[in-house]
C-alpha cells in the first residue's frame, strides 16, 4: 500500500510549494507543554524517596525505615505496585472517556496519596500505615499519567515532529526528578514539605489542563468529525493541511471499526498487535533492567556508600542535572538521526559505565579494605559494607556516564515507540498493558533490589545490569524497525501481514461491518458471513 503522506508529496510536485498554506507549531507546543507536566509529577514522585529515605532510617525506634528493612522496601516498591495496578483501567478510560479525561482523572488519588504522606507526621499511630498507602496511591496516579501524556503527545503531534514533541514527556520527567532532589537537598526541608510541593505540582496541572482540546484522532475514533476537524484546525492553523491529515484518518478508522470486547482480544492474534506488542515489551524490559530506577530511588544512598560526603546534593547535581541535559540532546536529535541511532549508542554507554560501576563495588569489598576504620567502612543499600572511599571518583564517573547514555537513548525511546507502534483501536488498551508492564518490572528491580544486592553483592548486581544492557545492543540492530519520519497510519500498516490500499469510495460501496486484514486475504465480514473482497 502507498502511503497516503507519499500520495501527498507527489501531488505538491505539481503545484508550486508556496501555493499551501503552511501549518504552524505554536498550538501544538502550547498544548505539549501543558501535557507534559504530568510527567513532571511523575518525575517528582520518581525523585522522592532519594532524599525522603535517608530522613526516613533516622527516625528513632520503629519508625524507621531501616536500609534492606521491609519497610523501605515497600516504600520503593509499592508506587510501581500501584502504577501496574492502574495502567489497565487507565487503558480503559483512554479509549472511553479520552485521552484529557484520563489526565484530569489521574490528578486524584495523587493528591490523596501526597496528602497522606503529610498527614503521616501528625499521627504516630498510623505513621508507616499512612505513608505506604500515599505512595501507593500516588503510584495509582502516575500509572494513568505514564500512559496518558505520552498517547497525548503523540496523537496531537505532526509525524515530521512527533519523535521532538513525544520527547517532551521524558525531559519533563527528568526535570521532576531534579527538582525532587533540589526539594530535598534544601537545608531542614523534610519528607513532608517535599509531599506539600507534590501537592502543589498536581493542582498546578490540572488547573493548565482544563481549557485544553481532547486528540483529533480519538474524537475523530468516536464519530465526533467536526469536533475532531475543529481542533485539528486549530492544532495546524491551516484547514488545508487539517483535511490531508482528516482524510488519513478517516480512511485508517473506517478499515477499522469499533470492536467488542471479545472482538479486541481476538485482535491479539493479528500480526499488527501481537507484534508491537512483543517488541513494546521487550524494549521495556532493556529500560527497566538497566538498573536506572535503582539510580533514580536511591541515588543518595548509592553516594553515601561510595563514601561521597554531601550525598543528597551529589545527587541533585551528578544525577538529576545530568538527566535534563542529555534528555534535552536525545530530545533535539530523535528525528533527525532516528530511534534505533540513539537506543544502540544509549546501550553501549549504559553497559560500559555499569560494568565499572560494578568494578568499583567490587574493589570496595571488606576483604580488599586495608583499613577497616569506623570512618573508611560505607553500608550499601541492602545494609552490606563497603570500604576503599579513595575509589569514589570512579563510582561518581561510572554513573554520570551512565545517566548521560540511558537519557540519550533508553529514557525517551520506549516511551515514543510505544506511542507509535500501537495501533489506534486499541492504542488504549495496548497503551495500558505496556505502562502496566513497565511498572511490572520497575516493582521488580526497585523492590528485589535490596534482596539481591544482599545476595550476590552489589558488584555482581552491576554486572548484571552491565550485561542486560549489552544484551539490548543485539534486539535493537535485528528486531526493531525504524519509526522515524513516518505518519502513525504507516507504522500501523508495516506491521500488517498484507498491505491492502483500499479507497474511501470502495468502502462506501462494499459498506462492511468489519473489514479486516487478514494474513491471507481482505474479508468483509457482514451479517456475520465472511465474503472475500
Amino acid at each position: 500500500m502507498q502511503p497516503a503522506r507519499s500520495q501527498r508529496e507527489n501531488s505538491s510536485d505539481e503545484s508550486t510549494e508556496s501555493s499551501k498554506p503552511k501549518s504552524t507549531l505554536w498550538p501544538t507546543v502550547l498544548l505539549s507543554v501543558i501535557a507534559s507536566l504530568g510527567s513532571l509529577t511523575i518525575g517528582y514522585a520518581f525523585g522522592y524517596p532519594s532524599s525522603a529515605l535517608l530522613e526516613l532510617a533516622e527516625l528513632p525506634g520503629e519508625l524507621a525505615f531501616e536500609k534492606g528493612g521491609s519497610a523501605s522496601e515497600l516504600f520503593a516498591a509499592l508506587l510501581p505496585i500501584g502504577g501496574a495496578i492502574s495502567s489497565p483501567l487507565g487503558g480503559m478510560v483512554a479509549d472511553r472517556g479520552g485521552r484529557k479525561i484520563l489526565l484530569l482523572s489521574s490528578a486524584v488519588p495523587n493528591f490523596v496519596g501526597w496528602l497522606l504522606i503529610v498527614l503521616s507526621r501528625y499521627t504516630i499511630g498510623a505513621f508507616k500505615p499512612l505513608i505506604l498507602t500515599g505512595r501507593f496511591l500516588t503510584g495509582f496516579g502516575i500509572g494513568w499519567l505514564s500512559l496518558g501524556v505520552p498517547l497525548y503527545l503523540a496523537e496531537i503531534s505532526d509525524h515530521r515532529w512527533r519523535g521532538l514533541f513525544s520527547a517532551l514527556y521524558q525531559v519533563t520527567l527528568v526535570i521532576g526528578v531534579f527538582v525532587s532532589y533540589a526539594v530535598g537537598a534544601i537545608p531542614n526541608v523534610t519528607y513532608t514539605h517535599s509531599a506539600l510541593v507534590g501537592i502543589a505540582l498536581v493542582f498546578f496541572f490540572v488547573i493548565l489542563l482544563l481549557p485544553v482540546i481532547e486528540t483529533p484522532r480519538f474524537l475523530m475514533s468516536k464519530g465526533l468529525d467536526s469536533k475532531a476537524r475543529k481542533a485539528l484546525c486549530w492544532l495546524r492553523q491551516s484547514s488545508e493541511t487539517a483535511e490531508e491529515e482528516m482524510v488519513e484518518m478517516k480512511q485508517l478508522i473506517e478499515l477499522c471499526p469499533k470492536l467488542s470486547l471479545k472482538m479486541k482480544l481476538l485482535e491479539f492474534k493479528k500480526s499488527h498487535v501481537y507484534i508491537p506488542l512483543t517488541l513494546c515489551i521487550v524494549l521495556i524490559f532493556f529500560h527497566q533492567f538497566s538498573g536506572i530506577n535503582v539510580i533514580v530511588f536511591y541515588a543518595a544512598t548509592i553516594f553515601q556508600t561510595a563514601g561521597i560526603s554531601k550525598a543528597r546534593e551529589t545527587a541533585l547535581y551528578a544525577v538529576g542535572a545530568m538527566q535534563i541535559i542529555a534528555t534535552v540532546i536525545s530530545s533535539i536529535t530523535v528525528d533527525l538521526v532516528g530511534r534505533k541511532v540513539l537506543l544502540v549508542i544509549g546501550s553501549t554507554g549504559m553497559s560500559l559505565s555499569t560494568a565499572a560501576l560494578g568494578t568499583h563495588f567490587f574493589l570496595t569489598r571488606p576483604e580488599f579494605c586495608t583499613n577497616l576504620s569506623s570512618e573508611s567502612l560505607n553500608i550499601t543499600v541492602s545494609g552490606a559494607l563497603t570500604c576503599n572511599p579513595q575509589l569514589g571518583p570512579l563510582a561518581i564517573t561510572s554513573l554520570i556516564a551512565f545517566i548521560f547514555s540511558f537519557s540519550v537513548g533508553w529514557r525517551t525511546m520506549p516511551f515514543i515507540m510505544m506511542s507509535e507502534l500501537f495501533p489506534l483501536r486499541l492504542r488504549g488498551l495496548l497503551g495500558g498493558i505496556g505502562n502496566s508492564t513497565v511498572y511490572v518490572f520497575l516493582g521488580i528491580v526497585t523492590g528485589l533490589y535490596q534482596d539481591f544486592e544482599l545476595a550476590v553483592g552489589p558488584h555482581t548486581a552491576w554486572w548484571v545490569f552491565a550485561f542486560v544492557s549489552f544484551t539490548g545492543i543485539f534486539f535493537v540492530l535485528f528486531f526493531l524497525p525504524e519509526t522515524k519520519g513516518k505518519t502513525l497510519e504507516e507504522i500501523e500498516q508495516h506491521f500488517r501481514s498484507k498491505k491492502v490500499k483500499i479507497s474511501k469510495e470502495r468502502l462506501q460501496t462494499t459498506n462492511p461491518l468489519a473489514i479486516i486484514i487478514d494474513e491471507k486475504q481482505l474479508t468483509c465480514e457482514i451479517s456475520g458471513k465472511e465474503t472475500s473482497v
